[in-house]
């Protein structure tokens, strides 16, 4: 009896262990993430993209029309679903909110890497994990998504669609 009770509490142990681990990679994937995203978001703007996008946010909200009052341009110029995006955060939030804006998208890129974690999954958690980290050390996702510029809320819609046609 005693060896069936030191066998369950060793499995029991081992559990622990492995819920701890993963919960321990997946804190430090978010942290490193988020870590470069904020250090990189430090920097300035290098290209107006971001203030475009709040822009023509704003005369969508303002005209009820979506146009570019400063390109002047009258059709969609940009991935498609980032100006209605940030149109709703300027309702919700207010006018000044390019830091919202560039947090949305670290939040989309965690979404994205959570999205590469699952297509993954199937072939293994080594490969999973590694796919993960790939994705959260790579340097154009680390510039894309520090910036208020609409591929980050399009890579992770893209990977959605991936995930379900793969499920």
């Amino acid at each position: 009896m005693d060896d069936v009770v030191y066998r369950t509490s060793l499995r029991t142990w081992t559990l622990n262990w492995r819920m701890i681990a993963a919960f321990g990679f997946v804190a430090g994937l978010v942290l490193a993430s988020v870590a470069f995203r904020l250090s990189w978001d430090r920097f300035l703007d290098p290209f107006e993209d971001g203030y475009q996008n709040w822009w023509t946010a704003s005369a969508l909200l303002e005209t009820g029309t979506y146009s570019d009052r400063f390109s002047q341009m009258t059709r969609g110029n940009w991935l498609p679903g980032y100006t209605f995006f940030a149109a709703g955060l300027i309702a919700l939030f207010g006018i000044h909110i390019m830091p919202l804006m560039k947090a949305a998208n670290i939040l989309f890129s965690l979404g994205t890497t959570g999205i590469i974690y699952l297509l993954a999954r199937p072939r293994g958690r080594l490969t999973a994990g590694l796919a993960a980290i790939l994705f959260v050390l790579n340097p154009a996702d680390i510039v894309i998504s520090s910036f208020a510029t609409p591929e980050a809320l399009a890579l992770l819609a893209t990977f959605c669609g991936v995930l379900f046609v793969e499920r």
